[in-house]
């Protein structure tokens, strides 16, 4: 189950997020964009998160974009998405 063809990715709610990537950690087609659009650690288990997050800025075309995530207290996923400055094409990075 995937929703990034969804035109509600933005409408989302948190619950929905996680149940859909829950759902989605046993895709393993996916492949990042091109070096450098995507920073942080890659996780094969969280590629759902990964999915959500390419397809949002497809959608969207935000210049960059972050995300974490936590469970029970520990960060679980942290990877930046796109360009924190254009100009200087300088990719977001997680922190």
């Amino acid at each position: 189950m995937s929703c990034t063809n969804s035109p509600q990715v933005s409408a989302m709610s948190r619950r929905r997020f996680l149940a859909v990537a829950g759902a989605g950690l046993a895709l393993s087609a996916w492949r990042p964009p091109a070096q450098g659009q995507v920073t942080g650690v890659t996780d094969p288990r969280l590629v759902a998160y990964d999915e959500l997050m390419t397809g949002f800025m497809r959608a969207h075309k935000p210049p960059g974009a972050a995300l974490a995530v936590t469970y029970h207290g520990r960060l679980v996923y942290a990877r930046g998405f796109g360009h924190a400055d254009l100009e200087k094409q300088e990719p977001v990075h997680p922190a």
